[in-house]
């Protein structure tokens, strides 16, 4: 996943802490981001796809799409459509925040991303050609731990390419509660925002548009935005 000078990508997610703790880095870091490399980010709701398509923000060079696993495969697709008919050039990478390791959008996925992180994989890549005892590892494991009835096997089908598309990226270590743990020993400053997603580039959020939420923010160093080094 490469970026450019100046760069504009625009985060397209979900609202649950599970979903965010994949988003919170680019919150984080956002300032010596743009400072180093000139990126500008903007943030909607992914449920804004649909109520205001409208004003959905355009000619982004890099699309980042989370989804919640219920979201449907359909669903799926008809969304980066409308994503992609407002910025055509963009690259569309996929955030999967879901527990289990299996790749079950895969098949559906594979013509419309560029890229797509997920936050564990099998070490073994091999696995994936592997079916499972029911629909993920999770069940596989606890049934065969605990001699449970066995569930249908299931093996998702993974189309030749996909694997070279997949990256490790964040996780939970990367959550708001964790990343800023981690980067300071220090106590949590009050609420305020960090930074602001509006939906046009460079410009006021129109009405009806929602900003990023407020998140508490820890000091390090002196203020977050000064205080987190890029590793």
């Amino acid at each position: 996943m490469a970026w450019m000078w100046g760069s504009k990508i625009l985060i397209v997610s979900e609202k649950n802490r599970i979903s965010r703790s994949q988003i919170f880095p680019f919150h984080y870091y956002s300032h010596r981001l743009r400072n180093r490399w000139g990126i500008e980010f903007r943030q909607i709701d992914i449920s804004d796809i649909d109520e205001k398509s409208a004003k959905i923000p355009e000619n982004a060079d890099l699309i980042f799409f989370q989804p919640w696993f219920e979201y449907g495969a359909d669903k799926m697709i008809r969304s980066i459509d409308l994503l992609k008919q407002r910025s055509p050039n963009a690259k569309v990478v996929f955030f999967d925040s879901y527990a289990p390791l299996d790749l079950r959008f895969a098949e559906t996925l594979n013509p419309l991303v560029d890229t797509y992180v997920k936050k564990h994989v099998f070490k073994d890549r091999s696995r994936y050609s592997v079916a499972t005892q029911g629909d993920t590892n999770l069940v596989d494991y606890y049934e065969r731990l605990y001699e449970l009835p066995a569930s249908p096997e299931t093996l998702f089908p993974i189309p030749q390419g996909f694997l070279s598309k997949l990256f490790v990226g964040p996780s939970f270590f990367t959550s708001r509660e964790m990343l800023t743990a981690i980067r300071s020993s220090h106590t949590p400053l009050p609420k305020k925002k960090i930074l602001e997603f509006t939906p046009g580039w460079g410009q006021k959020a129109p009405l009806g548009i929602k900003l990023c939420e407020s998140m508490p923010c820890y000091r390090a160093n002196h203020i977050v935005a000064e205080g987190c080094k890029l590793r």
